[in-house]
C-alpha cells in the first residue's frame, strides 16, 4: 500500500491534515474517531502538535498532548505517532520530557517518535521571563536533548549545565525501544544542531538547503 502520513499539525497541503485546525469544541469526546479511520484506510504515521494555545482561538481547543497520546495508545495498534513538535525547555523541565516520552513510547510499543524543536513564543513565552534570541534557544535544545539521552539510559543522572539541573534522578519506566529524536529546523543554524543532535531532520517545507545542512552535519533521516 501507498504510503500516507497524517500530520496533525500543519494545515490541509496534499497528505497532511491537521487536528489543532479542525478540532472544534464538540469534537473533544470524538477526537479519536478520525485517527482510528486513518489508520484503518492505510495512514501510516500521525503527528500532533504539542500547543499551550492554538494558532488563533477560533480554532477551538489544543489538548494537554501526553494525554492524548496515552488515549491514542489504546485505539491504534500499527500507525506511528510523534510529537510535532515539543519544545523541552520552557514550559517543561527536559526531564519531565525525557519521562512522558519514555511512558508514551512504552505504551505505543515501539510507535512513537519525539519530535523537539527550540520553540516560539505564543506558547513556550507564558513561563518565561523573557524570549531569549535563537542562538540561546538553541544552546538551551541542544543542552534539552543531552539531559533527555541521559535518563533514557535508567540510571541515576545529575547535571548541572548553563541552563537545566538535575540531581539523582531516574526515569524506571522505558521502553524496550528508545525512541528516535526528530528535531524541527527552518534555518541553517538549526539544520545544523539537528544533524548533531536528532536522528532526524523535521522541516516545515521541503528544502534542499537545509536538508543538505542537516546530512553534511551528520543526519541521516528526514520527515
Amino acid at each position: 500500500m501507498k504510503s500516507r502520513i497524517l500530520n496533525i499539525k500543519l494545515p490541509v497541503l496534499g497528505r497532511d491534515s491537521s487536528m489543532r485546525y479542525y478540532w472544534p469544541k464538540s469534537a473533544s469526546k470524538n477526537c479519536l474517531f478520525p485517527v482510528r479511520k486513518c489508520a484503518q484506510i492505510g495512514f501510516e504515521f500521525l503527528t500532533i502538535s504539542d500547543h499551550f494555545h492554538p494558532w488563533i482561538s477560533a480554532q477551538g481547543e489544543s489538548p494537554f498532548v501526553w494525554n492524548v497520546l496515552g488515549a491514542l495508545s489504546q485505539v491504534t495498534e500499527e500507525i506511528e505517532i510523534g510529537t510535532a513538535v515539543t519544545c523541552p525547555t520552557f514550559r517543561y523541565h527536559p526531564a519531565l520530557v525525557a519521562q512522558a516520552a519514555a511512558t508514551s513510547a512504552r505504551m505505543l510499543e515501539g510507535r512513537f517518535r519525539l519530535g523537539l524543536g527550540s520553540g516560539e513564543a505564543l506558547n513556550e513565552k507564558i513561563t518565561a521571563k523573557a524570549w531569549p534570541e535563537a542562538s540561546i534557544r538553541l544552546a538551551m535544545l541542544e543542552e534539552a536533548v543531552h539531559i533527555i539521552r541521559e535518563l533514557w539510559k535508567g540510571k541515576s543522572t545529575s547535571h548541572y549545565g548553563t541552563y537545566y539541573q538535575l540531581e539523582n534522578a531516574t526515569i524506571f519506566t522505558l521502553p524496550e525501544k528508545l525512541p528516535e529524536i526528530i528535531v524541527a529546523a527552518s534555518g541553517q543554524k538549526a539544520a545544523r544542531l539537528a544533524g548533531e543532535i536528532g536522528d532526524g531532520f523535521w522541516g516545515l517545507a521541503p528544502d534542499s538547503e537545509l536538508l543538505g545542512t542537516f546530512q553534511k552535519s551528520g543526519g541521516r533521516k528526514q520527515t
